[in-house]
């Protein structure tokens, strides 16, 4: 008697969210990071407007004196340096290892 163990592929239906789909487009497989991040602010459908601001809604545009066609344009800055920081802090560990190895 033998077994066969064996591995498929599945081919996942979609590759991201459907609101992260509509910013990157539906064939490129978004990081956790844009998951996480993009049109994700709640825009419309609120019950009342704040006792605090009546004027405006809960996160209306009109509050700030930015005016900006995109709000998400701006991005993380940890985003883009949390790799190269990853691999510095792990040369500087497996340095430290060496350093105290007993021989």
């Amino acid at each position: 008697m033998s077994i066969d163990i064996k591995t498929m592929n599945v081919e996942p239906k979609r590759k991201t969210f459907a609101h992260v789909a509509r910013r990157l487009g539906s064939d490129t497989t978004a990081s956790r990071y844009e998951e996480g991040v993009y049109d994700l602010q709640a825009t419309t459908h609120f019950h009342y407007r704040p006792i605090w601001g009546p004027e405006y809604w809960t996160f209306d545009e009109g509050r700030t004196a930015i005016k900006m066609k995109d709000w998400y344009v701006f991005k993380d800055p940890r985003q883009f340096y949390y790799g190269t920081y990853m691999v510095t802090r792990a040369n500087m560990h497996q340095t430290t290892d060496r350093n105290f190895a007993f021989e």
